[in-house]
C-alpha cells in the first residue's frame, strides 16, 4: 500500500487518484509493504507521479448558476472573471443594437436569463483565453402552441471548426441547427472544436414571437485550449525529486555491499 499522512493506499492507481485530484501542500509519502525492495517501492511511487502528470491540467470547468445569475437586471453585458485557476475570464454580450437585455434567473431557473424583455436578439460568448470545448445547459426556453416560441438557433464559433452534441433534458429538440421545445424545454448543447483547433467566442440568436419571457442558461462549462498538456505542479516535482534522490541513495548502497 502506499501511506501519505495517515491515509494507506492499495496501490499506486489509488494514490495517483488523490495525487491528481488534490491541490494541497506536497506531503511525505512512503510505500508500505513487507515483501516489496525499497527500489521497487519508489518505482511504483515515480509511476503513479508520472501517470498523474499526463492529466494535471485537463479538466472541464463549471460556472454554476450562483455565478451566472451575478448579472445586473437590464444589463446587455456581464464579465465574469477568474473562472479558474488560470484566472480565465468570459463576457457575455448582447449584440451591438439588438434589444435583448440580461436579467438574474428567478428562483424556479436560476442563471442568467436573457430576452426578457421578449425582444429576438443575438448573444456573444467571449473567453479570454482559447477553449476547445463549451457547453450551454438551457431552460425555461418556452413554446406554447398559437401563443409565443422561443427558437435557439445560428450558432457559430469564431473557429475551431466545431461539432455539436445535444442532449434532450426534457421537452426541447434539435435538427442539427435549432433547438425548438414544447412547453417548457430544457437541453444541453456541447460545441468541441476540432482536433488541435480552438475558438474564443461563441454566439446564438434567441428569435421569440408572442410573450415567452425569455430563456434561462442554468450553467455553462468549458476546457481551454491545450489542457491536456504536461504541465507538473510543484507537489509533483518535489515528489519527482525527492524520489529520484532516494533511487540514487539505493544505488550507491548497492555499489559499497557489493565492494
Amino acid at each position: 500500500g502506499i501511506l501519505e499522512g495517515n491515509v494507506m493506499f492499495d496501490n499506486a492507481l489509488a494514490f495517483r487518484h488523490v495525487l491528481c485530484n488534490k491541490r494541497a501542500r506536497p506531503t511525505t509519502v512512503s510505500f508500505i509493504s513487507s515483501n516489496s525492495r525499497p527500489h521497487m517501492k519508489l518505482i511504483r511511487l515515480l509511476a503513479a507521479i508520472a501517470v498523474c502528470t499526463s492529466s494535471l491540467n485537463a479538466q472541464i470547468v463549471t460556472i454554476s448558476s450562483a455565478t451566472l445569475g451575478t448579472v445586473t437586471d437590464g444589463s446587455t453585458s456581464k464579465t465574469y472573471a477568474g473562472l479558474d485557476v488560470s484566472g480565465t475570464s468570459m463576457t457575455a454580450a448582447v449584440a451591438p443594437g439588438d434589444a435583448g437585455v440580461f436579467r438574474s434567473g428567478p428562483g424556479s431557473f436560476p442563471g442568467l436569463w436573457f430576452g426578457s424583455n421578449n425582444a429576438s436578439s443575438t448573444y456573444t460568448f467571449t473567453f479570454s483565453s482559447a477553449v476547445k470545448f463549451f457547453e450551454f445547459y438551457f431552460t425555461a426556453q418556452s413554446t406554447v402552441a398559437g401563443r409565443y416560441s422561443e427558437v435557439l438557433n445560428a450558432f457559430v464559433t469564431n473557429g475551431g471548426s466545431p461539432s455539436y452534441t445535444f442532449t434532450n433534458v426534457g421537452g426541447a429538440a434539435w435538427d442539427g441547427a435549432s433547438i425548438t421545445s414544447n412547453g417548457e424545454g430544457s437541453s444541453i448543447l456541447g460545441i468541441t472544436a476540432a482536433a488541435g483547433q480552438s475558438f474564443t467566442t461563441i454566439r446564438f440568436s434567441h428569435i421569440q414571437t408572442g410573450a415567452p419571457v425569455g430563456s434561462v442558461i442554468e450553467r455553462m462549462r468549458y476546457e481551454l485550449a491545450g489542457s491536456d498538456a504536461v504541465v507538473p505542479e510543484p507537489q509533483t516535482y518535489l515528489l519527482l525529486g525527492s524520489g529520484l534522490v532516494a533511487l540514487a541513495g539505493i544505488a550507491r548502497k548497492r555499489k559499497s555491499a557489493a565492494v
